[in-house]
């Protein structure tokens, strides 16, 4: 006789319907969702303003994947992106005003969340933990001269400096945490508010406070 085929696993989710449980890489698609957010946040600077930058507004974007998408514990890994200006002073990478800008530096947020999802009908709050990467590059500003006068010497030696600061002590681990509501809109389509905080491991060890904390509030989409 013909051998029986294997039952398929279900489980019910906490939305109240039935799931198969991933079975191919097909499944695995279908049960996860495309993430993005974006709104204004504060890059923190503690240090003196009167040789950098105010704590600037800083604008990410963030985009990302969360799996599974019906369960209450999933993982959600997200890169975010934006773009500022630093100078070198005293030995520290500081935020700097454009008039005053030695770099500009590409910073990608690469977070690594675990995503515990409260489901309330057709909506959800969902709470973020985890632990992040600051990877940050420091490019030569555009209308600055490598031969311009530095504080270290020269432009050149202070975007390397700049660039080795952002790598010494730990500086680029972070640890993030967020919350979000989103509303069910039509289909898988949910969006709503969020807001989040990346608090740096590194510099709060190396005695600098919390320099380079984000703070950012904004809209978070789910598809």
């Amino acid at each position: 006789p013909a051998a029986e085929a294997p039952k398929e696993k279900k489980t019910r989710g906490l939305d109240g319907k039935i799931y198969s449980q991933p079975a191919s890489f097909k499944d695995v698609i279908h049960s996860t969702d495309f993430v993005a957010s974006m709104g204004p946040g504060i890059y923190f600077n503690t240090s003196s303003t009167t040789v950098s930058a105010p704590s600037p507004i800083v604008y990410p974007i963030s985009f990302g994947l969360i799996w599974p998408n019906y369960t209450f514990l999933a993982f959600e890994p997200t890169v975010t992106f934006f773009s500022m200006y630093h100078l070198y002073y005293d030995g520290m990478a500081l935020p700097a005003e454009i008039e005053n800008r030695t770099t500009q530096t590409l910073s990608f947020m690469v977070n690594f969340p675990i995503v515990f999802s409260l489901y309330y009908g057709q909506n959800r709050l969902q709470l973020n933990a985890g632990v992040a990467l600051f990877a940050r590059i420091g490019l030569k500003a555009n209308g600055v001269n490598n031969s311009d006068s530095g504080y270290s010497g020269t432009v050149a030696d202070d975007v390397s400096a700049i660039n080795k600061w952002f790598w010494k002590n730990a500086r680029y681990v972070y640890i993030s945490g967020s919350a979000s509501w989103l509303f069910g809109l039509t289909g898988n389509l949910k969006a709503g508010p969020t807001a989040s905080i990346f608090l740096p491991v590194g510099t709060v060890f190396s005695g600098e406070n919390v320099q380079g904390m984000i703070v950012n509030i904004g809209m978070k989409i789910s598809l």
